[in-house]
């Protein structure tokens, strides 16, 4: 979705148009909590489509079973389906900050990236609950990997965490509109860290419960 809409965005032939308004809008106050908001808001819309993790127990089918025998612990087996999950989140992030960069050339990469951070703690804590969400309610029998994806009703949940996400991301745009930037991507590091930590901690603390439906 964020490459087809970046490819027509460019191929409108209107993106320099665009250029000139936002950074007329922005009247060179860059950094700002606001942007900070917007942005990671704007990275968890593109995220709704990305359901990795909400079904990576599913797609194993019968052959989940197998997670029992394998000589690795299930934590370990948790942290390996959440993986790739996190990196296909990062292309969203990677893209909507490149095409900002591109629209505000002046941007600082060091600004670029600590939003490239705290947009993927919030991908962890994204990809580690829909995960156990998975864990929770399995599909396991099927016979088309069509039927595991499309038919599948823990697809809700990405689009679910993802609006809740920007709704996070408009109150926090709110509540920290009058703080420097600075504080407000510290606080907002510090808050997406200790959630997934304590995700994390969750996880390892109830693997055996959280793999019990596999069977």
């Amino acid at each position: 979705m964020p490459v087809l809409m970046i490819c027509i965005f460019f191929l409108a032939g209107n993106s320099e148009e665009i250029k000139i308004e936002l950074n007329s809008l922005l009247s060179g106050n860059i950094y700002n909590t606001i942007t900070v908001c917007v942005l990671i808001g704007i990275i968890q819309f593109f995220n709704i489509s990305i359901y990795i993790s909400a079904t990576a127990v599913s797609r194993d089918g019968l052959n989940a079973a197998f997670t029992k025998y394998v000589p690795v612990s299930l934590y370990k087996q948790f942290i390996y389906k959440a993986i790739p999950n996190m990196i296909l989140s990062a292309v969203p992030i990677l893209i909507v900050l490149g095409v900002f960069w591109y629209l505000v050339p002046q941007t600082s990469i060091l600004f670029l990236l600590a939003i490239f951070v705290v947009s993927m703690l919030l991908n962890i804590i994204q990809s580690y609950i829909n995960l156990i969400v998975d864990l929770k309610k399995p599909k396991l029998e099927w016979d088309t990997e069509y039927a595991v994806v499309k038919q599948n009703l823990n697809l809700i949940f990405p689009m679910i965490f993802a609006l809740f996400a920007i709704c996070i991301m408009v109150v926090f745009g709110f509540l920290l509109s009058g703080l420097d930037y600075k504080l407000s991507l510290l606080i907002l590091f510090v808050i997406f860290a200790a959630a997934a930590y304590g995700v994390d901690r969750i996880a390892h603390k109830n693997q055996t419960k959280l793999f019990k439906k596999i069977y």
